[in-house]
């Protein structure tokens, strides 16, 4: 029994590496579905272990705050994070699928979102279930962008609380 065991252990290895190798796998090296199940299996831990998320930011310091705390809550969850600036030349995130997930914090000057955001919001609109907009404002108004948005005021003591919150909203759509 126990030279069974060996034997389709060593058919499974010879079949899995022959198929990542670019080869198809051997005639004689156990069953296809044997493997494929097992190389599902290890291709779906992988998925949940290696979550990768950009961060997006105008650079203030309330969202330099932001950033640099849901970076650090992120990374401590395992996450890897890629940390983007943009202003009025651009929000350069140039493969969003790469991304599980993309944070972009906006300033919501004059109840707006800034127009190079929903050009890239546009551009890729493909992606809109990844992006979750966070838009700074002092008055109460609906972000109308397209995406997932939250908001909230660029008060400095509320940067540890806001950052736990997103970053379990981003953590959740990398997931999907």
């Amino acid at each position: 029994m126990r030279t069974l065991g060996l034997v389709c252990v060593a058919a499974l290895v010879l079949c899995c590496t022959e198929r990542y190798a670019g080869a198809e796998p051997s005639s004689n090296a156990g069953e296809a579905s044997a493997d494929t199940g097992v190389v599902q299996a290890a291709e779906n831990v992988k998925k949940e272990v290696s979550l990768k998320v950009a961060l997006a930011y105008e650079e203030t310091r309330f969202k330099k705050l932001l950033i640099d705390e849901l970076q650090r809550l992120l990374v401590k969850k395992g996450v890897e994070v890629v940390v983007v600036e943009h202003s009025e030349k651009g929000l350069n995130i140039p493969d969003p699928s790469i991304y599980g997930a993309v944070f972009i914090s906006n300033s919501g000057v004059r109840s707006k979102v800034r127009p190079w955001i929903l050009q890239w919001l546009a551009k890729n609109k493909d992606y809109g279930d990844k992006v979750l907009l966070h838009v700074t404002q002092r008055r109460n108004w609906s972000v109308d962008a397209g995406v997932d948005a939250v908001t909230s005021a660029s008060k400095k003591s509320d940067v540890k609380a806001l950052a736990a919150d997103y970053a379990a909203k981003i953590i959740a759509k990398a997931k999907r």
